[in-house]
């Protein structure tokens, strides 16, 4: 477990989106952290759920879903997420070129970042086949389809051959005067989780969803006082 407070500034992301930058870890190469961007923070509750929500993926589906460590905010509220590192591909490189390129205020820069993107979009495509779309079929029949952005870009392949989504799982959303339905199906969930041959595996994964479900009452609970 990563018990320093992770320091971005003057670090090369490896990718970056709307919503976060992702880092490999200055301490371990084997892992990424996700930093999510000032003024999309989330709930406590909804950090720890999305972790319970990761683990409970990764332990579905182990060859295609990395694993999560940790999720933590500082003092001055910088939340991030430690996951295992999935090597870039080709495609995916040449995509998150384009990202960087876009963000220039030139606008030749700009235009350059276009192509580097329709490139990358193209060749990650060609990587995954119909890898990218088959997974998310299988996380949709394990009641996992709605929890996830199925946008090409968050899937990649792997060095082992198998597609990986690489993004963490969002177990509900926040909204200023309510909160919305759980981002997952929950007995699609759990039949799923009782169907998991490894007993310990088994195990966890249903008190990792006890835990999220607790989590899911008590952000209701707050948000129907206000």
């Amino acid at each position: 477990m990563r018990t320093r407070k992770f320091e971005s500034e003057g670090l090369v992301p490896l990718g970056q989106g709307g919503e976060k930058r992702v880092f490999v870890d200055p301490k371990n190469e084997g892992r990424i952290i996700a930093e999510m961007r000032p003024g999309l923070n989330e709930t406590l509750r909804q950090m720890k759920g999305r972790f319970y929500l990761t683990k409970i993926a990764h332990l579905l589906f182990p060859d295609n879903i990395p694993d999560i460590h940790q999720v933590t905010e500082s003092a001055d509220k910088i939340q991030t997420a430690d996951t295992d590192r999935i090597a870039h591909t080709e495609g995916q490189s040449v995509l998150q070129e384009g990202v960087e390129f876009s963000n220039a205020s030139d606008r030749r820069e700009q235009k350059k970042g276009d192509e580097y993107w329709d490139r990358g979009y193209r060749m990650l495509n060609k990587e995954l086949k119909e890898g990218a779309r088959d997974l998310e079929k299988r996380l949709e029949g394990f009641g996992l389809g709605d929890c996830i952005d199925s946008f090409v870009a968050n899937f990649s392949r792997g060095k082992d051959g198998n597609v990986y989504y690489l993004e963490t799982f969002r177990p509900w959303t926040v909204y200023s005067d309510e909160v919305a339905f759980l981002g997952f199906e929950e007995e699609k969930l759990k039949s799923a989780i009782q169907s998991m041959a490894d007993e310990r595996g088994r195990r966890t994964a249903n008190e990792y969803l006890e835990r999220l479900l607790v989590l899911f009452k008590e952000e209701k609970k707050e948000k129907a006082k206000k």
